[in-house]
């Protein structure tokens, strides 16, 4: 999926096998890992990403940790 965080900054989320990727506005794609259902953790930056899911347990946003928290809306 594809999340915006606005001014044009976006992260794209995709799946490669069983491992999943984020790749930021500018960036290389990095792996994710898995600290729980919903929650990973960057091995490159200290930084976390939270998967928001509504009441019907579908994925709507993403919160990203790194130093400070930034919320995006998934748009794709």
């Amino acid at each position: 999926g594809k999340y915006d965080f606005g001014g044009a900054f976006f992260i794209n989320v995709t799946l490669d096998g069983n491992r999943i990727f984020t790749q930021a506005t500018g960036q290389s794609a990095v792996e994710i890992y898995p600290e729980s259902e919903s929650k990973f953790f960057l091995q490159v930056v200290d930084a976390t990403i939270e998967f928001v899911k509504n009441a019907d347990g579908k994925v709507t946003g993403m919160i990203l940790t790194q130093g400070r928290k930034m919320e995006a809306k998934k748009i794709e």
